[in-house]
C-alpha cells in the first residue's frame, strides 16, 4: 500500500491470480501477480526466500511511505487514522530519522510513559504481519533484501523478519511496535514452518474486527 489513500497492490506469489478476481473491479486496487518466466526460475526455492522476494516485489512498489501487510490478517477499525496518529507521535520526537514500525506484536508492549508505541529489542522481534516503512528506510531496506536474495549460501535460513531484524541492527535503526496491535493474525498454517501467534492487545480497548 502506498500512501494511506494510495493505491493498493495486491502481489500473487504465483503467476496464478484468479482468487483475486472480486477485487479487480476496485479503481485503488491493482492485482500483480508473478510472471510465468520469473516464476519457472525461483519456484523451487525455499519457502523462507520466495516470502523474501515477495518483499522485495513489495519494496520495489514506490520509494514513498509504504505499508506492507501479509495476506492473513484482519484490520481493527480506523487502523489507518491510529497508524498516522503513532506516526506523528514519533516523529515530533525529533529523535529518529529512521526507523520501522509493526502494526503487529504477539507480546503485550509496556510502556513507562503514555506514548502509544513501544520499543521492540533486535533479536526477539517476529512477524511481519504488518509493517510501516517511512520513506527514509525504503531504498536501504530494498537494497539489503536484494543482496540478501543474492547470496546463495543464506537461500535455506533467510526469513523476512529474519532479513528485517539484521539490517536494524546493524544500521541501529530502531523497531517500534504500536502498543495495541493494529491488525491480528488469522492465518492458522503457515508455508515458514512457524509457529502459531496472535496478538493478545488487538482485542483491548474495545477494538472491533474490520
Amino acid at each position: 500500500m502506498t500512501g494511506v489513500t494510495g493505491t493498493i497492490h495486491l502481489l500473487a506469489g504465483r503467476p496464478e491470480s484468479d482468487y483475486l478476481a472480486m477485487y479487480k473491479h476496485h479503481e485503488r486496487i491493482r492485482i500483480m501477480p508473478l510472471g510465468v518466466e520469473e516464476w519457472q526460475v525461483i519456484q523451487n526455492k525455499p519457502p523462507g526466500w520466495l516470502a523474501c522476494h515477495n518483499y522485495l516485489r513489495a519494496l520495489s512498489l514506490s520509494a514513498n511511505n509504504l505499508v506492507v501487510v501479509e495476506d492473513d490478517v484482519a484490520f481493527r477499525d480506523f487502523w489507518q487514522a491510529k497508524m498516522e496518529a503513532v506516526v506523528r507521535e514519533i516523529e515530533d520526537v525529533g529523535r529518529y530519522h529512521a526507523y520501522y514500525l509493526s502494526l503487529y506484536s504477539p507480546t503485550m508492549i509496556t510502556t513507562r510513559t503514555t506514548r502509544s508505541y513501544g520499543h521492540l529489542p533486535y533479536r526477539f522481534f517476529c512477524g511481519m504481519q504488518a509493517f510501516y516503512y517511512p520513506r527514509r528506510v525504503v531504498e536501504a531496506t530494498r537494497e539489503f533484501f536484494k543482496s540478501v536474495l543474492e547470496y546463495e549460501g543464506a537461500e535455506g535460513e533467510i526469513k523476512p523478519d529474519i532479513v528485517l531484524n539484521k539490517l536494524a541492527e546493524e544500521q541501529k535503526t530502531p523497531i517500534f511496535t504500536t502498543k495495541y496491535s493494529l491488525v491480528q493474525h488469522v492465518g492458522k498454517q503457515s508455508s515458514l514452518a512457524s509457529g502459531w501467534h496472535d496478538s493478545p492487545s488487538f482485542y483491548l480497548e474495545g477494538n472491533t474486527v474490520v
